[in-house]
């Protein structure tokens, strides 16, 4: 084994333990806020908003599996990637199940981007993954780290709304997505450091995947797809151009980081 696959397996060894000891602390209670002084708007968008970014965490386990495959020499490569897609499933369950408990709403419809962008264009990237994990790499770096801008918001308008369950929630998902952010970087190193950096196409068809996944998430007045979650973004007090903004930039980084550029 080289010694690129050895240090990688070590620094995930080290992830997955860490991942193993963070479910062990999770409480069992189930997330639920009790809310009767919310306006029903409020409480309207909330749901909708909620189960709008469940979705997305769930989308991210259909990213991960080709790149299992393009790690297939590593049982510790695999090891981590599935307990980083379990850790995506179960964000999906605990946001699902909040607004649930909460709210009494669940999603029964697919909206156009879940048809357009979730089942037919993203599933075409995922397709040529275990060839160019690269590809795959920067997109879980880009949801990742705009995740985590994200949630700081959310937290702070959870907060005045007196979600105060929800904060709790969303500080076990930021958790786990910093350690998802230590692994996904420690994957793209090895890989770059083993196949060498991407290519000027390479970086042009991850911009595409990624151009695709700000199309998906833009609210801006434009996106008439995305009309609804706007209203309900607005609603609970998200600024939609601060929103975009924050998913820019984290798509640039996820580029210069997979390019080798420094200081990210």
């Amino acid at each position: 084994m080289t010694e690129i696959r050895q240090e990688l397996e070590t620094r995930l060894r080290t992830l997955i333990d860490a991942s193993s000891r963070a479910k062990q602390a999770e409480t069992a209670s189930p997330f639920v806020d009790k809310v009767p002084a919310l306006a029903a708007d409020k409480r309207e968008a909330w749901s909708a908003f909620l189960c709008s970014i469940a979705t997305t965490e769930s989308i991210e386990t259909m990213i991960i599996e080709p790149i299992r495959r393009a790690f297939s020499w590593s049982p510790f490569v695999l090891e981590y990637l599935q307990a980083h897609g379990d850790d995506e499933r179960r964000h999906y369950e605990l946001l699902s199940g909040y607004v649930k408990r909460t709210f009494d709403y669940e999603k029964r419809r697919k909206s156009l981007s879940d048809v357009v962008v979730y089942g037919t264009l993203l599933p075409g990237f995922a397709r040529v993954g275990h060839r160019k994990p690269l590809y795959l790499l920067a997109a879980l770096r880009f949801y990742e780290a705009f995740s985590l801008d994200f949630y700081k918001i959310l937290k702070t308008l959870a907060t005045t709304d007196g979600l105060h369950s929800l904060v709790v929630l969303i500080q076990t998902i930021e958790k786990d997505e910093l350690r998802h952010l230590a692994g996904l970087d420690a994957l793209v190193r090895a890989h770059c450091e083993e196949h060498g950096p991407p290519s000027a196409a390479d970086l042009l068809g991850i911009r595409s995947l990624l151009n695709l996944l700000l199309f998906d998430i833009n609210i801006a007045p434009w996106a008439v797809y995305n009309r609804r979650v706007r209203r309900n973004a607005l609603a609970i007090g998200v600024e939609p151009a601060r929103m975009n903004r924050d998913a820019r930039a984290a798509a640039e980084d996820a580029v210069r980081f997979v390019a080798g550029k420094k200081g990210l």
